[in-house]
């Protein structure tokens, strides 16, 4: 089931996201991370140790 419904959805493909990271990393765009990462993230889990 895809969760992309055309160009205003906020959610990306599966396709999208995998053509984005493919990008970062087999390219090294840093700034296609912008199209994967959100702005307002906020990472709860605490470091280990």
């Amino acid at each position: 089931m895809s969760t992309h419904n055309g160009p205003e959805d906020p959610i990306p493909s599966p396709a999208e996201v995998i053509a984005l990271v493919a990008e970062v990393l087999n390219e090294k765009n840093l700034s296609a991370i912008e199209g994967i990462a959100a702005d307002d993230y906020v990472e709860l889990d605490p470091f280990p140790g």
